[in-house]
This record gives C-alpha cells, sequence and structure tokens, in this order.
C-alpha cells in the first residue's frame, strides 16, 4: 500500500492487483498504522455475490481487460498477430519519494508474457 498525504490531502494506493487501484483519494488521512491501512484495503474490497463473477474488478488507474474489467482498457493495442490484446500486469516494484515541492510515487508492472511494462 502506498499512502501519499500532505496537509489537506490523501491518495492511498494497492498496486497489489498489477496495476495500483485507489483506496482514497480526498480529505487527509494523517499517519496511518499499517493495520488501519489494511482495514481501509478490507473495506474498499467487494463482496462476491451469487450468481455474479468470482472476482470483481478493481478500478485501477490503468484499467485492463486482463484483469476482468469490463469497460473500455486504459492501454489499447495488439501485436501485429492479433495476439497481445488483453495484457494482464503484475507489480514489480515501488519507489516512493520527496523533492522540494512534493511527494511522488513511482510504482512499476510489468506483463512478461506481452514483454510489456
Amino acid at each position: 500500500m502506498i499512502h501519499l498525504h500532505t496537509p489537506d490531502v490523501s491518495i492511498l494506493l494497492d498496486p497489489s492487483s498489477g496495476v495500483p487501484s485507489v483506496i482514497h483519494w480526498g480529505a487527509s488521512l494523517g499517519s496511518l498504522t499499517t493495520e488501519a491501512i489494511e482495514q481501509l484495503r478490507l473495506a474498499h474490497s467487494f463482496p462476491i455475490v451469487h450468481g455474479g463473477l468470482d472476482s470483481v474488478a478493481s478500478m485501477a488507474l490503468l484499467p485492463e481487460h486482463g484483469s476482468a474489467f469490463p469497460g473500455r482498457p486504459g492501454l489499447e493495442g495488439h501485436r501485429e498477430s492479433g495476439a497481445g490484446w488483453a495484457p494482464r500486469f503484475t507489480h514489480t516494484s515501488t519507489e516512493v519519494g520527496e523533492d522540494d515541492s512534493s511527494t511522488w510515487a513511482k510504482v512499476v508492472s510489468t506483463d512478461e508474457h506481452e514483454q510489456l511494462q
């Protein structure tokens, strides 16, 4: 989980599904314990309903067909052969840092099969 915050605003991202999904983006949550962050992640998860899909696609920053997102993907393309039209990214690394005026996060996700990063 990635928690970036200022006195006025927080963004809480969950990169565990491959491409980060937004758990919270709004009023500042202040400093959170690991347990509090986990509780927010659990509260954001969707229940599995009878007769529904086995998993519900999270609202990722880059929605992808490969993770069961039913709408328009955030990245669209294919190989010349027609393959590779539904990439499925996995989380590779996260870097969080600060400079003079901001706090930032860099999340790298890859799809080894389609050779995308």
